[in-house]
């Protein structure tokens, strides 16, 4: 369980370790008195409970730990194929507490006969002697016991998620979700851009309406021109589960073959498409006459579903690459980004690539706050000079480009796209001091 590079982590801590032995052994015939060695934090009761029907091996199938030790509480959360993570803290009476919960404990009796399904079972442990002890029990029948164990272990009221209601949401959401993205190339002497939509339907919880997202914007490459004016979309918003049910009904009746792929010469992938629980790569094109027939299915449903005034439209008017940027600093554009939105500017920061690069005033501001202090380096133009692109992605740099203000801080500050320079400021400096 966990990330998967955890154990080439390890074996670099282990290596550190020999390589820092002699030392250590030399520090120590130098030392008086050795200083005692700390005792790790005992913990005295665990709390074991799947909180999913998904197969123990399985990405995203997650485990939930709670716990009590001598000189605190806290909690862990195993997801299967992605991370470990928990945290706590200190709280005393831990030991008392955990005598309490020990006696509990032992009155406690195991029934005969437990669910064949692990993911239905409730682990109850606790430390006595050098040694757990265990118990489980059925989670849809749990003696009323446990509760006070849990009352004074871990969290008072707690509750534990049955695997039916598990089942009933999962089952609901496999008939009633829907993830689309398809995009769309331009490429022309002057432009180099993707149009890309989005919609999304979820089921949140149980009894609670389900939730569409829509969004159909653009993904700049290069805008080798003076200007480019463009239209966006988004929408988000409720939909009854009838006019859903409906809709992804007619999805499913809708031809796949010439959606993933088309001809026998591999093609980029336009998007995706996760529909009961299944994912299809899309590799037709717009044209292709299987994209038309999803396009318009998706057009129709959200002219008919999502009323033209919930529709949130822009028109925005970008500066093109043959504009000549203006050169402004990193506090001038954070004071006042929509003055620049669309402009095109030269600025220096701190430049840090991981899957997209974050650009900011300095390093310490990288990933402290996305939606204030930072904004997000997209790709070079195209239609750049070579020699204005360098190779190095992390460090102080100078950028070139078009700047597009979010005003949503969910997304960040913003991006800048259709890049002509991007270098190190140091290259920057000695060029404009030769000229």
């Amino acid at each position: 369980m966990g990330c998967g590079h955890n154990g080439g982590v390890r074996k670099l801590l282990l290596s550190s370790s020999l390589f820092l032995l002699p030392v250590l052994a030399l520090a120590a015939a130098d030392a008086q008195e050795a200083a005692p060695a700390e005792v790790p934090d005992q913990r005295l009761v665990e709390v074991i409970y799947a909180n999913d029907d998904r197969p123990q091996t399985e990405d995203f199938h997650t485990v939930y730990t709670f716990w009590l030790s001598k000189q605190g509480t806290g909690n862990e959360r195993e997801i299967y194929n992605w991370a470990h993570q928990g945290g706590g803290g200190t709280q005393p009476g831990g030991q008392e507490n955990g005598d309490k919960c020990l006696a509990i404990f032992k009155t406690l009796t195991e029934p005969e006969k437990l669910p064949e399904n692990s993911n239905l079972v409730v682990t109850v442990r606790c430390f006595e002697d050098g040694r757990w002890l265990e118990k489980r029990f059925d989670v849809d029948a749990l003696p009323p016991d446990v509760f006070k164990i849990t009352d004074i272990a871990a969290y008072p009221g707690m509750k534990f998620p049955t695997i039916r209601e598990s089942r009933e949401r999962e089952a609901k959401r496999r008939l009633c979700e829907l993830y689309l993205d398809l995009s769309d190339q331009t490429k022309s002497a002057t432009l180099d851009y993707d149009y890309r939509q989005h919609l999304e339907i979820r089921c949140p919880e149980l009894g609670k309406k389900l939730r569409i997202s829509y969004s159909a914007g653009y993904e700049f490459r290069g805008v080798h021109q003076d200007s480019f004016r463009f239209t966006t979309h988004a929408h988000s918003g409720e939909v009854s589960e009838d006019v859903v049910a409906a809709f992804l009904e007619q999805l499913r009746k809708l031809p796949v073959e010439g959606l993933e792929s088309v001809g026998a010469e591999p093609r980029r992938c336009y998007g995706l498409i996760i529909l009961d629980d299944q994912r299809r790569d899309v590799r037709a094109s717009a044209d292709q006459a299987s994209r038309k027939a999803w396009q318009a299915c998706v057009e129709e449903f959200l002219r008919q579903h999502v009323p033209q005034e919930q529709m949130k439209t822009a028109t925005r008017e970008m500066e093109g690459e043959t504009v000549k940027a203006q050169a402004i600093d990193f506090p001038t554009l954070l004071a006042n980004p929509a003055r620049y939105d669309g402009k095109r500017v030269r600025l220096s920061g701190y430049a840090e690539s991981f899957v997209w690069t974050e650009f900011a005033p300095a390093k310490e501001d990288i990933g402290k706050d996305n939606s204030k202090r930072s904004i997000w380096v997209l790709e070079s133009s195209p239609f750049a000079d070579p020699a204005r692109i360098s190779k190095a992605e992390n460090g102080v740099m100078t950028v070139e480009g078009s700047f597009l203000w979010f005003n949503d801080e969910r997304q960040g500050l913003g991006s800048i796209v259709a890049i002509t320079e991007r270098r190190p400021v140091v290259v920057a400096a000695e060029e404009k001091k030769a000229e």
